[in-house]
């Protein structure tokens, strides 16, 4: 029987294969019931083990079924998940990032039965990762919420796709909380400052002009244009519209798995699109172009960039590497005094700058180049004292002291009701 029910709520699954190394022709499977409504009903409860049936097949078939005979979790993640998922689906620079922190986790599951992990072992080990004892570096305070996040999402894809393809039966992470901020943390949060006023801009751009003309105009494109760091990188002179005054974005430069410098498709559609850019810089950028084409000439002997036109290079045509502009931000900034953001956050003063200006939300979705408009509302548009102290302004004419009339009373005084 191709069906044969081994409990109150579970059934195995057997279809006919290829027979293997092990001279097996089939595959067996065990699927459990957890719907009330299908178990109290056997019309119901035939189809769905059809179903199963049909879709188990196919992925014998197709050679997309692996057998679970005790994987550990780090098999399954350097020789399935990696490969079928990652590898697929994820960009050269967060495949990068996302098996540093699997690196992480290897401690705690590696060893472990894929299979045989149950809740609350995870749900244990973010227990500990909260208290400064979970941490292996010997700081005391807790890991941070967006660290215990990456975390939380690795284990979810990893445990995911091991239950869609049938290596397991139960994901195990269904029953864990995703990490969520406390109090304390929610103030360390709204107390880091998260981009420049208008005036404090003014600063920073005094400051920029003192610089040589590569990080000049680097950084100035950055505040104006609200570029993400690597676009800005990848932006190469064909892309320059001198006519219509701005910047096309096409690509960025990151990271592959490996740590080196590559250029990649941007973050997303809609990254890729005109910035238009204030027409001073574009003047500075006619200048800038003279100075760049005359270095290219006296570089001629050691230039290694090809036919690539990156503005900004390492002096020998080559871009320059991701990380570059955000040593040299955090040495800058010590250096001049400059108040102390993130780089990405030079991004969020193009928000503030645009509002403050009068520009609507939609049209500050368009220069940054989000995919929702929520995205803009909620994560680029911090509240400045001056939209405030307008928004409050407003009110003013609610001012009741001009129109109370003293003396009299509301009945016989209908006009001010």
């Amino acid at each position: 029987m191709p069906i044969e029910q081994r409990g109150k709520s579970s059934w195995r699954l057997i279809v006919e294969a290829a027979p293997g190394a092990d001279g097996r022709n089939q595959e067996k499977m065990t699927v459990k019931v957890r719907d009330l409504e299908v178990l109290q009903s056997k019309r119901k409860l035939d189809q769905y083990l059809s179903s199963e049936l049909a879709k188990f097949q196919v992925l014998v078939d197709t050679g997309q079924y692996i057998r679970p005979a005790r994987m550990s979790f780090k098999t399954f993640v350097q020789d399935h998940w990696k490969k079928k998922y990652a590898d697929v689906n994820l960009g050269d620079n967060t495949r990068k990032k996302s098996m540093a922190t699997i690196n992480l986790l290897m401690p705690e599951f590696g060893h472990m039965e894929l299979s045989k992990i149950k809740t609350m072992h995870i749900v244990d080990y973010f227990t500990k990762l909260h208290t400064p004892e979970g941490r292996k570096d010997g700081k005391k305070k807790p890991l941070a919420t967006n660290t215990l996040l990456n975390r939380h999402s690795l284990l979810k894809s990893i445990f995911g796709c091991a239950k869609e393809w049938k290596i397991i039966t139960n994901d195990p992470m269904d029953g864990v909380r995703r990490p969520v901020r406390g109090k304390k943390e929610k103030m360390e949060m709204r107390k880091r400052k998260k981009s420049y006023s208008p005036d404090e801009v003014r600063y920073a751009l005094a400051v920029l002009g003192e610089l040589e003309d590569r990080w000049r105009m680097y950084f100035i494109g950055v505040i104006m244009g609200g570029f993400r760091r690597g676009e800005m990188l990848g932006v190469e002179w064909p892309f320059v519209d001198f006519i219509r005054g701005g910047i096309h974005v096409d690509k960025q430069i990151s990271f592959d798995e490996q740590g080196k410098t590559v250029e990649t498709e941007t973050k997303t559609i809609e990254s890729q699109a005109f910035v238009p850019m204030p027409k001073f810089y574009m003047r500075m950028l006619e200048d800038y172009l003279k100075i760049w084409e005359q270095a290219k000439t006296e570089a001629i002997d050691i230039w290694r960039g090809g036919e690539k036109q990156f503005l900004f290079h390492n002096g020998f045509g080559e871009p320059l590497y991701p990380d570059a502009p955000t040593r040299f931000w955090g040495r800058l900034m010590k250096q001049a005094k400059l108040p102390v953001i993130r780089l990405h956050d030079l991004r969020h003063t193009t928000a503030r700058l645009l509002r403050e200006g009068g520009a609507d939300t939609k049209s500050i979705q368009e220069i940054l180049r989000h995919a929702r408009e929520e995205t803009t509302s909620n994560m680029y548009m911090e509240e400045s004292e001056k939209t405030n102290e307008r928004s409050a302004n407003q009110l003013d004419i609610y001012d009741p002291v001009p129109t109370v009339i003293l003396g009299t009373d509301w009945e016989q005084n209908p006009e001010i009701h």
